[in-house]
């Protein structure tokens, strides 16, 4: 049996309720030539069974712990066998003409360069209380085109993508240490090697925005984020202005961690000898760096509260 264009992959953890609606908007594809892995991370709920009620064409494969996004995004990868990876979250979902309109613009962009490393779009953004007005890309400021250090001061690309497998795995897929913003950092890989990101500035996908979602996880997020830019430093890819611009998001995510530390600790009555002395430095440096962002902010810390009062004199 031939191997089809397009694997599509998808991980999840206990989200089965979502699946449903996932797995529905890849059967209503125009494009039909793919197969469909779902990385189930050990999850508790109906996962498999969810699956199953799909037919031959979707498959499971089962990891014996939860491993988190990016290990379950390998074992798909792992498992399928397509030319052409396409990444779908268990809880979004495609418009009928995704698949096609993705790899007519990957086909198009390759006429002239072989180069096309990243096939991204816009999506449509549903909340709590239905779709909003603004698209992903209004919401996140799309640019014109996607430069390495346009991508290094935030990312702007939607995870549901199609990428070539080969460059996936010239990448090293994503990294099981880095927790919700795996995909950028393994974007970041990508476009470091030379390749480009084109895009559909059409929604061909749907967001589904939740407070519950592995990208509103706030210090875990910032942690991994921190990580993000630190290893993208330590590969030595990026020009001298790159590099500035990954030093100071890396500092940037360590004072915001820093300062809802601090916060809380305070809050609970907890904020040991000397704790915001240790992180004056960290914060008076972000603050010279980003003033309209973080002086505000700040000042809320040091500022002493007076419920507190003894204890910030004990601080220094």
């Amino acid at each position: 049996m031939n191997a089809p264009t397009v694997s599509i992959c998808i991980p999840i953890y206990n989200y089965g309720r979502f699946l449903p609606y996932a797995l529905d908007s890849i059967l209503n594809q125009t494009f039909t030539d793919w197969e469909v892995i779902v990385s189930d991370d050990a999850s508790t709920d109906r996962t498999s069974a969810v699956v199953a009620d799909f037919g031959a064409r979707f498959h499971v494969v089962r990891g014996s712990i939860n491993a988190g996004p990016a290990a379950a995004r390998n074992r798909a990868i792992e498992a399928s066998s397509g030319e052409l990876l396409a990444f779908l979250d268990a809880d979004d979902l495609w418009l009928p003409d995704y698949l096609d309109r993705q790899l007519a613009l990957y086909d198009k962009s390759r006429t002239s360069r072989n180069d096309v490393g990243i096939v991204a779009c816009d999506a449509r953004i549903l909340g709590p209380d239905g779709y909003r007005a603004k698209t992903y890309m209004d919401a996140v400021g799309f640019p014109a085109t996607v430069t390495l250090t346009r991508l290094l001061l935030s990312n702007p690309i939607f995870v549901s993508v199609v990428s070539p497998r080969a460059i996936v795995e010239e990448a090293g897929r994503f990294a099981p240490e880095i927790f919700g913003v795996e995909d950028y950092d393994l974007w970041l890989r990508i476009v470091e090697r030379g390749y480009r990101v084109v895009a559909n500035r059409r929604p061909l996908a749907v967001y589904r925005l939740r407070a519950d979602s592995v990208s509103t996880v706030q210090d875990r997020g910032l942690g991994a984020l921190e990580l993000t830019y630190r290893r993208a430093l330590e590969r030595r890819r990026l020009t001298w202005r790159q590099r500035e611009i990954a030093r100071r998001n890396a500092r940037s995510c360590r004072a915001r961690r820093e300062l809802a530390s601090i916060k809380q600790e305070r809050s609970v009555g907890d904020l040991g000898p000397g704790r915001l002395a240790r992180a004056l430095p960290l914060f008076f440096l972000v603050i010279l760096e980003h003033p309209n962002k973080w002086l505000n902010p700040m000042r809320s810390v040091l500022r002493r509260p007076k419920t507190l009062s003894a204890l910030d004199r004990s601080n220094g």
